[in-house]
């Protein structure tokens, strides 16, 4: 990989992201995949990409869900995804847990 193919104007915009996967190790393993048009996939650990300049203020960790199982995702006081400038917003719309009900014969 050359420094001229990691010169993506798009690509820089990208930032203040958090990334995260409920599984153990799995911030060591490689998070960023990446396949320009024509050429073969590339991957990089978070740490690399933001080698290239990406990314450059993005973490790994855990964004702190209220509730991730009971699927309230709001963020939690101290999530760290705050930090980064994410704000929670309101989940009181869109499809209710009655949606399936209404389509049903």
């Amino acid at each position: 990989m050359n420094d001229t193919q990691h010169k993506d104007p798009i690509l820089k915009e990208i930032n203040y992201n958090i990334f995260w996967q409920p599984s153990p190790g799995w911030g060591e393993r490689t998070i960023i995949t990446r396949r320009p048009r024509g050429q073969m996939t590339e991957t990089y650990t978070l740490e690399k990409w933001q080698q290239f300049g990406y990314d450059t203020d993005s973490i790994v960790a855990d964004p702190m869900f209220v509730d991730l199982e009971g699927e309230d995702y709001r963020l939690k006081p101290d999530s760290p995804a705050l930090k980064l400038g994410f704000k929670n917003i309101d989940q009181s719309w869109g499809l209710t847990n009655e949606f399936p009900d209404m389509w049903r014969e």
